[in-house]
């Protein structure tokens, strides 16, 4: 169910106290990387495009990466750690292709940059513990931006947010939550006072773990739990999307007869609900919200090949896509509002290593521009 910390895992002793699912693009394979895993994705155009995420062969290489698409092929763009210390990229965000914030950490605590049409440079990233971590960010102005994650203050992780006024970085507390390994993997900034997170916090039970989802609504005072469907197996949302107008939508997984099915979200300003889709096991790590009759969502399918799903305004249908022939997991998507051009960017794996893949559709057919 964990995603983030499952990679992790089984990536031979990077960072262990980083959850999050990292990207890595193109750059990492030309430095032999074998870990390389991308999951955040911005895309203007069909020339221009980015994503973001890091790679590495083992603990004391991690390097975070930026990738651009000029609509003929991947340009790696340097970070600003890159080759200089252990970093990686988790999430990217734009108001416009020379306005960019793409987050993640470094050296087990967060880290923020900042694009400016020309070149990255980092930004403070304030936060208030032991290490931390950001894992996704969204900008909705120039001077106003949320990004989330978690931190460990003392010894229990906390989820983790922080908001962007035009100058700085706040941190922000976020509600209480009774449990262990809180974490935000998602944010939606939908404007002042409006702002959604999603992620998931485990219970203990005897000698058992328990994952639940968790959301949360900013009102512009404080953040406040709000209501998620209530599960008998483990759950978790990755990722959410949408707008006032569009709606809001987010994704995961919940735990079905022992084994993984998507979950599908929609927010009805109140709570979230769940809402039907086709695809009997799997997950889902991300969605795009194009309009009320338009959508993607992101991730893999059980038999471990990549899944995309669409909504054309009255239900979700998955969508055939290539997979590599070792699977494939799509972690982020992004698309333009037309929908006549959709990126989305993951890994496969060839055992033992993880590498990039990055898919492309124009509303009607996918095709591999990297793996």
């Amino acid at each position: 169910m964990r995603k983030r910390a499952g990679v992790l895992f089984a990536v031979a002793g990077l960072l262990p106290g980083v959850l999050g699912l990292s990207s890595a693009a193109a750059s990492a394979a030309s430095r032999d990387s074998v870990h390389v895993f991308l999951t955040g994705t911005v895309a203007f155009s069909p020339t221009n495009a980015w994503t973001v995420g890091w790679g590495g062969v083992d603990s004391s290489t991690a390097d975070a990466l930026s990738l651009h698409w000029n609509g003929k092929k991947w340009v790696s763009v340097k970070t600003v750690n890159e080759g200089t210390t252990i970093n990686g990229l988790e999430g990217i965000s734009a108001t416009g292709p020379a306005d960019m914030w793409a987050v993640g950490w470094l050296f087990g605590n967060c880290l923020i940059e900042r694009y400016n049409g020309s070149k990255w440079a980092g930004v403070p990233c304030p936060y208030t513990g032991l290490e931390s971590q950001l894992n996704a960010v969204s900008a909705r102005t120039t001077s106003d931006a949320w990004a989330a994650g978690w931190v460990t203050p003392t010894s229990n992780q906390l989820a983790f947010t922080e908001h962007w006024n035009g100058q700085k970085w706040t941190e922000v507390k976020t509600a209480p939550v009774k449990g262990l390994f809180t974490q935000f993997s998602s944010v939606l900034d939908l404007g002042p006072g409006n702002v959604l997170a999603v992620g998931d916090y485990e219970t203990k039970s005897g000698a058992k773990y328990v994952q639940h989802e968790l959301a949360e609504h900013w009102n512009g005072r404080a953040w406040q739990r709000v209501s998620v469907p209530k599960f008998s197996g483990a759950s978790g949302l990755q990722g959410v999307s949408g707008g006032t107008s569009a709606g809001v939508t987010a994704v995961g997984s919940v735990t079905v007869g022992g084994k993984s099915v998507p979950l599908i979200e929609r927010w009805t300003g109140t709570k979230f609900v769940q809402v039907t889709q086709p695809v009997k096991s799997g997950d889902l790590a991300a969605v795009t919200v194009l309009s009320k009759t338009s959508a993607y969502a992101t991730g893999s399918a059980g038999s471990g090949a990549t899944l995309v799903e669409h909504y054309n305004g009255k239900q979700w249908a998955q969508v055939s896509t290539p997979s590599p022939s070792d699977g494939g997991y799509l972690a982020s998507v992004s698309a333009t509002p037309s929908g006549s051009f959709v990126e989305a960017s993951g890994w496969h794996r060839p055992d033992p290593n993880e590498l990039p893949l990055i898919e492309q559709g124009n509303g009607k057919t996918w095709h591999i521009t990297r793996s």
